[in-house]
């Protein structure tokens, strides 16, 4: 994921933009609405 979309939201939930890739380097913008609650971060490893 790059960052959390601006815009504004039902309380307690995000916007997250990124990039999917996929076979063949194909490239694709994705967008997921998700509940700020449901996210763990995970360590780089």
């Amino acid at each position: 994921m790059i960052g959390v979309r601006p815009s504004p939201t039902v309380p307690g939930w995000v916007y997250l933009d990124g990039w999917e890739l996929a076979e063949g380097l194909e490239i694709t913008e994705v967008t997921v609405f998700v509940r700020v609650a449901g996210l763990t971060v995970r360590p780089d490893g």
